[in-house]
């Protein structure tokens, strides 16, 4: 049996058609995977980044306060006034981290912070009333600000 012309280049032309059909898939899977893969490790790049931020405004809450105990009048309400921008800063980073987290386990880790965040900055207005309006109640108030900034700071 002999085969013609025709006959194999016809053969070739399938056999260059499934090559090239499997070649189309595998490309297009690879570009897929890899454009998730990219997204993922951006979103993840960004909770970081946010999540570093965070812990400057942390680190920038406990000066404020520290700045309140020390100064008077207009420049003791200042402080009060940047304990509070700041505060919202802190709130608002691990907020954005929490959006950017890419799994469960990091935005539950995430959600707890937030809470700990929440108690810490109540705490801290506490303790900036409690200087402001009567000095003599802010040493009751320091113990548990400063154990929700370590907290806080250890997350």
């Amino acid at each position: 049996m002999q085969l013609t012309i025709k006959t194999k280049l016809l053969a070739l032309t399938i056999t260059s058609l499934v090559f090239v059909a499997s070649v189309s898939v595998t490309g297009f899977w690879a570009i897929a995977s890899g454009e998730r893969t990219t997204s993922e490790v951006a979103a993840t790049g960004s909770a970081i980044q946010n999540h570093i931020e965070a812990g400057v405004y942390n680190d920038l809450t406990r000066a404020d306060v520290s700045a309140v105990f020390s100064a008077k009048g207009d420049e003791q309400q200042n402080k009060v006034e940047e304990f509070e921008q700041h505060g919202k800063l802190l709130q608002d980073r691990i907020a954005k981290a929490r959006g950017f987290a890419a799994n469960a386990s990091s935005r539950t880790m995430l959600d707890e912070e937030i809470e700990l965040a929440e108690q810490y900055m109540k705490a801290g207005r506490t303790l900036t009333d409690a200087i402001v309006h009567s000095p003599k109640a802010a040493t009751a108030a320091l113990a548990p600000y400063l154990q929700l900034y370590k907290d806080l700071q250890g997350k």
